[in-house]
């Protein structure tokens, strides 16, 4: 099995509905394509529906479409298991997940640590 995890920085760019709905296609053609699975980590995949949930609103039929399909995707992953015990290394998850383009009350670096520790456990 092979995990994959979406950055949530992908659901902060500023682009076009067309752009998105061509980039949200191609996580769920290559998803597809290369059997990936998409863990429903609770940690990570609910605060990143809601990261991504205005751009879902404010998206097209087909967007709203492509985002269900990726929702779906999750919801057929299974469950990757608890990395209690675990230590990491958190400098290098700060550097890269808690930066200025998300909100001060959303720690992306420990949420993606701990989304990493958990597939790496499955």
């Amino acid at each position: 099995m092979t995990i994959a995890l979406l950055d949530p920085a992908f659901f902060l760019n500023d682009r076009s509905d067309a752009e998105l709905r061509h980039d949200l296609d191609t996580i769920v053609q290559t998803c597809r394509a290369c059997s990936l699975r998409l863990p429903p980590i609770p940690e990570y995949w609910k605060p990143l529906q809601a990261l991504a949930r205005p751009l879902e609103q404010a998206g097209s039929p087909h967007t709203k479409r492509a985002f269900g399909e990726i929702w779906r995707l999750s919801a057929r992953s299974p469950l990757v298991p608890d990395a209690t015990g675990g230590h990491y290394w958190q400098k290098g998850f700060k550097v890269l997940f808690n930066t200025h383009l998300f909100p001060e009350n959303q720690p992306w670096h420990s949420r993606m640590a701990t989304a990493i520790l958990r597939a790496l456990a499955a």
